[in-house]
């Protein structure tokens, strides 16, 4: 069994196992999440839920579990995501491209 004291490393993803330290062994030095993709989770797809209890591939386990629309949406993306904000994409230029349009559009 780990010491509390000494960092233990997933063999899978390489991040530092902080929960279920105890099981380190067990879980053939991995966080149960590994583990489980990797023993458990079978030929499902790793988006897909599998039979075992508490996939974390879960609908209710998945941190995208709250429906769209519910969390308060971040400011600063809405602004950046209207069309007003930034015209067309791509910017539309007429051609031919000129070694004049090429310094003005550079700001030169």
């Amino acid at each position: 069994m780990p010491t509390d004291t000494g960092e233990l490393t997933c063999v899978r993803c390489g991040l530092e196992v902080r929960v279920n330290r105890d099981s380190y062994e067990i879980f053939e030095r991995m966080d149960w999440v590994c583990f489980h993709f990797a023993f458990e989770h079978g030929g499902f797809d790793p988006d897909e839920e599998c039979d075992a209890p508490g996939c974390p591939s879960s609908p209710s386990s998945s941190p995208a579990a709250a429906p769209c629309g519910l969390l308060d949406p971040d400011p600063a993306f809405q602004k950046l995501d209207t069309a007003e904000s930034h015209g067309p994409w791509p910017p539309r230029r007429s051609l031919p491209l000129t070694p004049a349009s090429v310094e003005r559009d550079a700001g030169g």
